[in-house]
C-alpha cells in the first residue's frame, strides 16, 4: 500500500468518519501500489479538504500540490465542495471522493508527465471502485 487517502480535513473533525467513504478509500489504498505506475515515486498522499468556504477564505485548510522525485513522494491536498458533500447521500459522497482522488492523481501526472502511467492507475482505481458505486 503506497497510496494514502487521508480523512477529509475539517469534515472528519466536525462530523466524524463517513464509513461508506472510508471503506471506498481503504479499498483503493489497499489495492494500489504506486511503484507499479511510476519509477519516480514510492508514495502518494491525498488529503481532501472539505470545509466551509469561510474557513478556507480565512487561510485555514490550505491546498497543497507537492510532488518530489528527490524524496520520492507526493502530497496533494485539494478542496472539495463542502455544501455538496455535506448534503450528499452515501453514493454521492463516494462518487465525489472518487472524482477527487482522480483529480489529485492528474496533478501528479501533470508534474511527472510520461514517467507516470495515469491511464492504468485510473483504470485500476475504477475497477476497485465499481464494487462501491
Amino acid at each position: 500500500m503506497s497510496l494514502y487517502i487521508n480523512s477529509p480535513g475539517y469534515f472528519t473533525r466536525a462530523y466524524g468518519i463517513d464509513e461508506d467513504v472510508y471503506k471506498l478509500c481503504a479499498a483503493i489504498s489497499k489495492q494500489i501500489d504506486i511503484p507499479r505506475y511510476t519509477d519516480s515515486l514510492d508514495t502518494i498522499g491525498i488529503t481532501p479538504i472539505i470545509a466551509p468556504q469561510s474557513l478556507t477564505d480565512d487561510g485555514m485548510w490550505k491546498e497543497e500540490r507537492r510532488v518530489s522525485t528527490a524524496s520520492r513522494m507526493a502530497s496533494i491536498s485539494l478542496r472539495m465542495d463542502y455544501e455538496a458533500y455535506l448534503n450528499g447521500n452515501a453514493s454521492q459522497r463516494q462518487a465525489m471522493m472518487l472524482e477527487h482522488i482522480l483529480r489529485a492523481l492528474q496533478i501528479v501526472k501533470t508534474r511527472l508527465k510520461d514517467r507516470f502511467d495515469y491511464k492504468s492507475l485510473e483504470q485500476d482505481i475504477l475497477q476497485v471502485s465499481k464494487h462501491f458505486l
